[in-house]
């Protein structure tokens, strides 16, 4: 008897523990998908990119592990809310068949289902109250972090050395990520958590904080398109507060924002080349039109089943690729639009599948918005209106192990339920609620 309540004892203190660091296992996983650390410290010359690779896969035998000890609710809420997203996957991984590259696209498909994993392992684990929670405190770090980097750190926080001089941006910020870019892009994003979680903490001034520093990192990368990004979440949020109050108000108004945006853009037609001169970009959009325009031939050679996911950049060894390169005289390695890039990969199916799954996060995400209490509730309309925004210059709609589709499967797949009656009735004050503390001491309530 007493060798077995030793046992039973020591069976429940390693429960108590796992249970402890999981909540520490989902916000590495997270911060890991925004790209942080290895690659600088790669070009540093460290040698990381083996630790990172046993990294990965430890965290997916990991996940894998956790959704086992609830698979149930795991195949409950994918058949619930996964349909048109697992159609797209498993439409990823047969386009092998009919790719011009079957080598590349089974790799590149293996990525994206190893990530979509940690989506799955995420969205099954953790209401979305608790998804808001880790993916506060997460970019909050990376943003205090990045900040570190620059100052502390500048030879690996900032853009340094010979080739740096050559590009023209030498002294620019990159924080705890590979360039300029990659920070503008996850700073972006984390702009939209920082800005409701100064709205909403108790603790303002130190949430405040973080969002004057996201924004100061913003500037100091020297991105215009980050910069717009960034003012162009923060100028939304308001407005997507309307679907609160009625989705036929709310839809028509929100509606009549992107059109006043669309006709801003026809105005600034009759001045392009001061607007874009202002902005230090090149009237063709850096050469994104000529691209488009030959993207939307080869769809039209291919167009049902497409060239196969990552079948068609193969360089100068593709045939494709190949005549693009001499066509433009530049190297692309995408087609630079993240809906042209799925068509290209999977035809007019492939768009269709994944336009279903990317309409259903939409509606997710207008009714999260009205049925959440708290302005956490806003995050996932914010990031999809960025996410459709990033994409009409940007490839970035489906990439492996990327914030971006971890963000849009969690999105996807999180339940949304009207809340009970009684807390529609709430105050205003009420509704808007107290968001939790930034610290990684913040317990998560299990629901498994």
């Amino acid at each position: 008897m007493a060798k077995a309540s030793s046992l039973n004892s020591l069976l429940v203190s390693i429960v108590r523990l796992v249970l402890a660091i999981e909540p520490w296992f989902a916000f590495f996983i997270m911060l890991m998908c925004t790209g942080a650390f290895f690659d600088i410290y790669e070009e540093a010359g460290y040698g990381v990119a083996r630790i990172k690779f046993y990294l990965w896969k430890l965290l997916e035998i990991g996940a894998v592990g956790f959704m086992l000890l609830r698979w149930q609710r795991v195949l409950r809420q994918l058949a619930t809310n996964g349909k048109f997203l697992l159609a797209f996957l498993a439409l990823l991984w047969i386009s092998r068949y009919w790719s011009i590259d079957p080598g590349k696209t089974i790799t590149q498909t293996l990525y994206v289902v190893e990530s979509s994993i940690l989506g799955i392992y995420i969205a099954t684990r953790y209401n979305f109250e608790e998804q808001t929670r880790l993916l506060t405190i997460m970019f909050s770090i990376a943003s205090v972090l990045s900040i570190f980097y620059v100052f502390a750190m500048p030879t690996m926080g900032t853009h340094t050395g010979q080739e740096a001089i050559w590009a023209g941006i030498n002294g620019y910020w990159r924080g705890i990520y590979t360039n300029k870019n990659a920070l503008g892009r996850v700073i972006t994003i984390a702009g939209i958590f920082l800005l409701l979680e100064a709205l909403t903490s108790k603790n303002r001034w130190l949430a405040w904080g973080i969002f004057l520093i996201s924004f100061q990192l913003i500037v100091g990368t020297n991105s215009k398109t980050a910069l717009v990004g960034f003012l162009f979440i923060v100028a939304i949020s308001p407005v997507a507060r309307v679907f609160r109050w009625n989705m036929a108000v709310g839809i028509p108004l929100y509606l009549s924002v992107l059109l006043l945006g669309g006709v801003g853009a026809i105005f600034l037609g009759d001045n392009w080349n001061t607007a874009l001169d202002t902005i230090d970009k090149d009237p063709t959009l850096n050469g994104r039109l000529p691209i488009w325009e030959i993207m939307i031939q080869r769809i039209g050679e291919r167009p049902w089943l497409g060239y196969g996911y990552h079948g068609f950049w193969q360089g100068w060894d593709g045939k494709q690729s190949a005549e693009i390169w001499r066509t433009i005289h530049w190297l692309p390695g995408h087609a630079h639009h993240g809906f042209l890039e799925v068509m290209l990969d999977l035809g007019i199916l492939g768009g269709f599948v994944f336009g279903l799954a990317f309409f259903d996060a939409i509606l997710k995400s207008i009714n999260r918005s009205r049925y959440t209490p708290s302005l956490k509730g806003l995050w996932p309309l914010g990031f999809m209106t960025f996410y459709v925004i990033m994409n009409q210059t940007q490839s970035e709609l489906v990439v492996a192990y990327g914030i971006g589709w971890l963000l849009f499967m969690l999105i996807c797949l999180t339940p949304v339920e009207p809340p009970a009656e009684d807390s529609k009735l709430k105050s205003s004050s009420d509704r808007l609620g107290s968001a939790p503390k930034l610290t990684g001491s913040s317990k998560l309530k299990s629901r498994g």
